[in-house]
């Protein structure tokens, strides 16, 4: 079964990481901007079409394709026992854990944010989470083939055994600490919860730390994935 990825970053991404197969990569004569693309699934021996761009429209849906698109294979699927589990001599590490994230575009956001800023990984649930989807791929902006993802059964059980080797926190509406006035130890967890509902009760009692981000202005919230980026780059920026 093949999956659909369009746009420069995305495609990009997928035949430097070379963690799937590509069965194709299609592309618009006249969109010059993909030239390089071209040559370097070339180089890889990937099949190349030239295609009209009523196909790519077809290919992409409603989704801007920027003149190329690539049939692709699953990613590998990376579960709980593939999460890495640092010890007090690994260098400084983080993961973020959704717990139920359901739009596509956010999900990406968060990878693309996550990947930029070097953590190790996301973890998801198997079930009601967000797809691995051609809208989430175009939003994560290649780091849907950069940033490893692991999918759980169950992210409570999930965050007790990752107590182990990480400390644990929560970001919150209604949390304990200002996210300024956190020192993050050197292997962290962030748990993000879903659009309105934040995170779900088992898996907050898991959570060592939570955190919230103050607003100051008349706006009552944020959005999932603007949220995931601040408390990013305060993790990014304590390092």
């Amino acid at each position: 079964m093949s999956n659909i990825l369009v746009g420069i970053h995305t495609v990009t991404a997928a035949i430097q990481a070379d963690r799937r197969r590509i069965f194709q990569v299609s592309y618009q004569k006249s969109a010059t901007q993909v030239k390089p693309i071209v040559t370097l699934a070339r180089s890889r021996n990937i099949p190349v079409k030239e295609v009209p761009s009523q196909e790519l429209k077809r290919l992409a849906g409603p989704i801007p394709h920027q003149g190329i698109a690539a049939a692709v294979g699953e990613l590998p699927r990376l579960g709980l026992n593939d999460i890495p589990r640092p010890d007090t001599s690994d260098t400084r590490s983080a993961l973020i854990v959704l717990d139920n994230v359901q739009d596509p575009r956010n999900l990406g956001a968060i990878l693309r944010s996550a990947e930029a800023l070097g953590l190790a990984g996301c973890i998801l649930p198997e079930r009601n989470s967000a797809p691995l989807s051609t809208s989430a791929a175009k939003a994560a902006a290649g780091a849907l083939d950069r940033l490893p993802i692991y999918q759980v059964t169950n992210i409570s059980q999930t965050l007790r055994a990752l107590k182990e080797n990480y400390w644990v926190y929560g970001i919150e509406a209604d949390g304990d600490e200002e996210i300024s006035q956190v020192q993050f130890p050197a292997h962290t967890v962030l748990v993000l919860g879903g659009e309105g509902s934040g995170i779900r009760p088992l898996v907050k009692k898991q959570c060592d730390v939570l955190v919230k981000i103050p607003l100051t202005g008349q706006t009552p919230s944020l959005n999932v994935s603007a949220a995931a980026a601040i408390v990013l780059g305060f993790w990014g920026s304590t390092g």
